[in-house]
């Protein structure tokens, strides 16, 4: 029964996510605005308007030393913003591609039921 339970709350995400899929749970953008940051956006600003939105900044890495390469495909050398928020059991994930200090993709993924060991 907790399988059941537990599959219903799982929303199959692919792999990787491709560039221009906006949905609730899952994305990664080129242009627009998403959770209040415009692409082409400072990357101060763009800090500034996700921590404003409750996530809290994990760090800046490389794609090929993460799991965003498997999760968008990105490119060796592509630099990341990457921010968090756990949710009970869930977690919500947003990274930010910058480019020339500035926000050049959004991607995110929210899972709502996670066990973290």
């Amino acid at each position: 029964m907790l399988a059941v339970a537990v599959m219903g709350c799982v929303q199959a995400q692919p792999r990787p996510i491709p560039l221009g899929t906006d949905t609730s749970r899952y994305g990664y953008i080129a242009d627009g605005t998403k959770f209040g940051v415009q692409i082409g956006q400072s990357r101060s600003s763009a800090r500034e308007a996700i921590q404003d939105n409750g996530f809290r900044f994990a760090g800046s890495v490389l794609c090929q030393d993460s799991s965003l390469e498997s999760e968008i495909a990105c490119l060796n050398g592509e630099l990341f913003d990457v921010y968090d928020n756990h949710k009970g059991v869930g977690h919500e994930t947003i990274f930010i591609q910058i480019e020339d200090d500035r926000a050049a993709r959004i991607g995110w993924s929210f899972i709502s039921f996670q066990l973290d060991f």
